[in-house]
């Protein structure tokens, strides 16, 4: 049991995934009651003064004022929204929290969240891989292309200890994000997700969490198939600790992800529950009406030449000094 409850769960969200963001922090609260929840608004927030299922961080919170305009004016929501990510997580160890953790939106917990917390006791972050178990290459070979492409670890979570160590890598971390936060295969970058591949090789104290009820989702269910019974788990017994509802549409809730059109989820009579209880909870949190908003940050094309000069350019010159 971990030790100490002085602990943080953060999320980030613009104004059309609130409804996400609701129903990921209502889900730790119902089996971590005692954990204080944020969700980062990176859009235009005047709209969202209060949340109930957590305390609201705006950019003024995090960032000086020019800061965030900048990233604002480089990037899109996606960008964003993972670009701001160690900076969220500095500003709460800044605060005073002992461990923080960070689920994406479109997670949902099922059980207490040890297998998290205790690898931080002993040391300084916390990360969960795509898969702990080698499978033969005609069971997953498309899905190991694409993670090479994208990163070995999945940045739906990531927990972080205040120590020396962490804060230094949240550093560097932001400090990449702030201009190489894109999706760009040929450069190697994938937002926020590349970068930590990095990271066990240079910050001592890397825990990578091999719980196979950490970070379900589309790309591992071959090697974490759910009990069919009433208990959230899976058929090696592990409970089911947090499903990652990745790529999930809820308007097609027969769908585990919408970019994986080959996974057939009537063959896994759990899973299938599972997204049909998820599309309910977001409809009732008001999803379908909120998912058509618009982005409040959005810029114009003048933007996005700007973006190009700042981001672009910059890497294309680094690359070819290398």
């Amino acid at each position: 049991m971990f030790a100490s409850r002085r602990v943080a769960v953060c999320t980030i969200a613009a104004r059309n995934y609130i409804a996400l963001a609701g129903t990921m922090l209502a889900s730790v609260a119902r089996f971590e009651p005692a954990l204080d929840r944020f969700v980062f608004i990176v859009d235009d927030v005047d709209e969202v003064e209060t949340f109930a299922e957590g305390r609201v961080l705006r950019p003024a919170d995090v960032f000086e004022r020019d800061t965030f305009a900048e990233l604002a004016r480089g990037y899109d929501v996606l960008e964003l929204s993972t670009a701001v990510k160690p900076s969220v997580l500095r500003h709460l160890l800044d605060r005073g929290y002992e461990r923080v953790l960070f689920f994406d939106p479109d997670i949902v917990v099922y059980a207490a969240l040890d297998p998290l917390l205790e690898p931080l006791e002993t040391n300084n972050i916390a990360l969960t891989p795509h898969w702990v178990d080698a499978l033969p290459i005609e069971r997953r070979l498309r899905l190991e292309l694409l993670v090479m492409r994208t990163g070995v670890f999945n940045l739906g979570f990531i927990g972080v200890a205040n120590t020396p160590v962490a804060r230094a890598m949240l550093d560097w971390w932001a400090e990449r994000l702030a201009r190489y936060c894109r999706i760009d295969a040929v450069s190697g970058l994938f937002v926020d997700q590349r970068w930590i591949d990095l990271v066990p090789g240079l910050f001592a104290g890397t825990a990578i969490v091999r719980h196979r009820g950490c970070n379900v989702a589309y790309w591992n269910l071959s090697e974490r198939r759910l009990d069919a019974g009433d208990e959230p788990r899976l058929e090696s017994g592990e409970p089911l600790v947090f499903f990652h509802f990745s790529g999930f549409d809820p308007r097609h809730p027969d769908r585990l992800c919408k970019i994986s059109t080959w996974i057939r989820v009537s063959e896994t009579p759990r899973s299938e529950r599972l997204l049909a209880a998820y599309a309910q909870a977001l409809a009732a949190r008001g999803h379908n009406e909120r998912r058509s908003l618009p982005y409040g940050l959005r810029r114009s094309l003048r933007a996005r030449a700007r973006r190009f000069a700042r981001h672009v350019l910059p890497l294309a010159q680094a690359l070819s000094r290398s």
